[in-house]
């Protein structure tokens, strides 16, 4: 569909003989359409684009990844704090404060800082609201642009093959 678009748009650019007005508004519908096609390419990218600008507040956190032999599995959200962690495990019965890795295992150990542990962790909540709402405002971007799309095929869709 897209690359009839671009050939449709330059053939109508060069060729078309209809009124200037008319012409104009074909093409950009035309151009509309594309961009919706374009963003729609990539399905994850409503999400990424607002995810970045998350990430962007909140630098310091790290995933902490756990390697199995078939899979890998994200494990939650921490921030280094002096020689550990302050962080929330995912999961159904998730974990949070200060961390440290005790023989090979992350455990909950006493925070050196507790107010600035207490500090990080609601900070950590706010980045999962702010990520939860990512995920919601992505998907409304999304389904706006599928109604666009709707709206532009069902006006353009015949004139754009004749």
């Amino acid at each position: 569909m897209q690359t009839h678009l671009e050939d449709y748009v330059q053939c109508e650019e060069k060729y078309g003989i209809t009124a200037k007005e008319y012409k104009d508004m074909k093409i950009s519908s035309v151009y509309a359409t594309l961009e919706l096609l374009k963003r729609m390419n990539e399905p994850d990218e409503y999400y990424f684009i607002r995810k970045e600008e998350i990430d962007t507040r909140y630098p310091d956190y790290k995933y902490l990844i756990t390697e199995y032999d078939n899979s890998t599995c994200y494990s939650g959200d921490f921030v280094p704090l002096g020689g550990g962690w302050v962080g929330m495990e995912s999961g159904k019965d998730p974990r949070e404060g200060y961390f440290e890795f005790v023989n090979g295992k992350l455990e909950l150990v006493e925070s050196p800082d507790r107010f600035e542990t207490d500090r990080l962790l609601g900070e950590i909540k706010n980045y999962h609201e702010d990520t939860l709402d990512a995920h919601s405002q992505a998907e409304k971007a999304s389904q706006n642009d599928f109604e666009a799309l709707h709206i532009l095929l069902m006006d353009n869709l015949y004139s754009w093959w004749d």
